[in-house]
């Protein structure tokens, strides 16, 4: 991997962001900032790594908003379920339905979990049209933020 001057003072500079301010034993500090920009660089080297995977993934993804209404596990796929209330034209009652990835990993729990608390708030919400294995289209959640709590009937 061959990474230009620039990128190795943005990661070094990552780091030290990341590791926060020199304490009493700047050589612990040092050592600190060294492992968190070797992760930083391991990450930023490994295009197949989760994180680049999630930017990619919310790059691609339709961003809209909507009033989380529930969660539900999926049985059959371990996926969060969720409905929106959209004020979508396509459904008779305005929702629309989305799911988390699965849940039997960290991620889609993660997400899971933070869809519920949720619940009952208006959010920003970032879509991702995914073909699965057997050739079916799900759309899944890739990115959700809340903007407060709802009115009533809002969408």
């Amino acid at each position: 991997m061959d990474i230009d001057a620039a990128t190795k003072q943005q990661i070094v500079v990552a780091a030290m962001s990341a590791v926060g301010p020199v304490g009493e034993d700047s050589a612990a500090w040092e050592s600190e900032v060294a492992r968190t920009a070797a992760r930083f660089t391991a990450v930023a080297g490994n295009d197949q790594h989760p994180a680049f995977r999630a930017v990619e993934q919310v790059a691609a993804a339709k961003v809209f908003t909507g009033t989380v209404v529930s969660i539900v596990k999926e049985q059959s796929s371990t996926r969060g379920l969720i409905t929106l209330h959209t004020g979508t034209e396509r459904s008779d009652d305005g929702t629309e339905s989305v799911r988390t990835e699965r849940t039997d990993n960290p991620v889609g729990l993660a997400m899971a979990k933070q869809v519920r608390s949720l619940v009952g708030h208006k959010v920003v919400v970032w879509i991702e049209v995914e073909t699965m294995k057997n050739g079916n289209k799900s759309r899944v959640l890739r990115h959700i933020e809340d903007r407060g709590e709802a009115t009533e009937n809002a969408a």
